[in-house]
This record gives C-alpha cells, sequence and structure tokens, in this order.
C-alpha cells in the first residue's frame, strides 16, 4: 500500500516527498560498499570507510613497527604481532614512514593483503543499531557464526571498525598455533610466509628505525 502512494503521489507532482531510510539499511549498505572496495582491490574507497578507530590502530602498529621496542612489542596480541612483522617484512622504512594511516589501509588493500577471496565470503546478517553503533553478524561462506561485525556513526556517516574483527581474530590465532604445536615465534613466522609467499628473515624482530629521534 505504502509503494502505491508514494507512487501515486509522484504522478500528481509530489515525487519530492522524503523517503526515511531505516539505518539497518544504511549499515548494511556501508558493509558491502567495504567488502565490494575489499574485492575490487580499490583501497581508497575502503580507506574512506572505516572509523577512527581502525584509523588509530594502523597509527599505532606503524609506530610499533618503525620504532618500539622488544618490551611493547612483546605486549601485543597475537595478532597485532603479526601485522607488525608484516609490515616490516613487506616495506621498507622510507615507504612506511611518510604514510598516514589511511594512506597504508589503502596500500594493504591495493596489494590485497587483506585477500580479496575470503572478502567475498563475507556477508553481514541481521543487524542492530544502539545510538550511533551498530553490529551485525558475521556470516562465513554462507553460514551465520557467533560474532559480530561493528560499525560506528561519525558526523552522520557509518563506518566499520576493523579493529572488532581484530579482536575475535586473536582466539582463532592461538588455537591454531596450539593445534599446529608451534611456539610463538615459529608460528608467527610460518603465518606471514603462508600468506605473503616468501621467506622472511631475522630482521623482522628489530624495530625499522632504531631512534625515535630519527622521525
Amino acid at each position: 500500500m505504502k509503494t502505491v502512494l508514494l507512487v501515486a503521489l509522484s504522478l500528481f507532482g509530489c515525487g519530492d516527498v522524503d523517503v526515511v531510510v531505516p539505518e539497518e539499511s544504511r549499515v548494511r549498505d556501508v558493509f558491502n560498499q567495504y567488502i565490494k572496495a575489499l574485492q575490487d582491490g580499490d583501497g581508497d574507497a575502503a580507506a574512506k570507510l572505516v572509523d577512527e578507530n581502525t584509523v588509530k590502530y594502523y597509527a599505532r602498529m606503524k609506530q610499533i613497527a618503525l620504532y618500539d621496542s622488544k618490551k611493547e612489542f612483546d605486549s601485543l596480541t597475537l595478532v597485532d604481532k603479526s601485522l607488525v612483522l608484516s609490515l616490516r617484512h613487506l616495506m621498507t622504512a622510507e615507504q612506511l614512514k611518510p604514510m598516514s594511516p589511511r594512506a597504508l589501509i589503502s596500500h594493504a588493500v591495493k596489494s590485497n593483503w587483506l585477500d580479496r577471496e575470503t572478502a567475498g565470503k563475507l556477508a553481514i546478517g541481521d543487524i542492530n543499531v544502539y545510538g550511533d553503533s551498530a553490529n551485525g553478524v558475521a556470516i562465513m561462506s554462507g553460514e551465520e557464526t557467533p560474532l559480530k561485525f561493528v560499525l560506528n556513526k561519525i558526523d552522520g556517516e557509518w563506518r566499520f571498525d576493523l579493529t572488532a574483527m581484530l579482536a575475535w581474530a586473536n582466539p582463532s590465532f592461538h588455537r591454531l598455533m596450539k593445534e599446529a604445536e608451534m611456539d610463538e615465534k615459529a608460528f608467527l613466522v610460518s603465518i606471514i610466509e603462508a600468506s605473503y609467499e616468501t621467506k622472511v628473515d631475522e630482521t623482522i624482530w628489530r624495530p625499522m628505525i632504531r631512534e625515535k629521534s630519527k622521525q
């Protein structure tokens, strides 16, 4: 009935009636845009669709990869360590240092660090909106999981929070490490070598730049 009414109004010159898009639909649309950007390797589009939590996270990982000590590195989660080591393995200090967090995210997407094939298996299910935060059931290969994707509204626009995904990836890393019967160092090396199909060397365990005064 509502559809018929809108059509009728438009026929009589009242087609400028505002249609309110439900927040759940807006959240789903942004999620789908983000996944499409990953699949297309469109780093610039993907970088625009992440929230400030994600930006701050990448800024911190960049800082640790470039400068921070073993003590700082040892305090990280397993997933965080894998990202820091990946940055040290895949980039030079000259490449990484001038990059903004969003530029780094864009570079990661363009370089397929975030695996386009896996991105194509992701979908979002039922969505709940709580003010400026929303979560949706994570669907993998058509199957619902107990995990949630998180998006936050910033200046009226929904943006994807990658840090929520990283939080639930960490237990999976620990489970895989236990099943493989590896120590942490061997596991991290195996993850990086398998992900990027290149051998790593001992330099990944050291900061890319030794003194913070060189910033």
